[in-house]
């Protein structure tokens, strides 16, 4: 007999969430995000990762404004 989806989500939850986020990310390395993820959770991704980025450039332009 197979696992259900929701004995299956149970399972996973239970590897704590350290060694899921690998299992994961293993995943996605090999079959690609592309295959994984909606054009929504594309969008947000992207999104944040220039929120931090830009962020990031501006803490590092006042850091070296307060050292020089």
């Amino acid at each position: 007999m197979k696992a259900t989806r929701e004995r299956k989500i149970e399972f996973m939850q239970e590897l704590g969430y350290a060694r899921l986020e690998k299992a994961i990310a293993r995943r996605v390395r090999k079959v690609g995000a592309e295959n994984f993820l909606t054009d929504e959770q594309l969008d947000e991704i992207v999104s944040e990762e220039v929120s931090d980025l830009r962020f990031t450039r501006h803490l590092n332009m006042l850091n070296r404004r307060n050292v020089a």
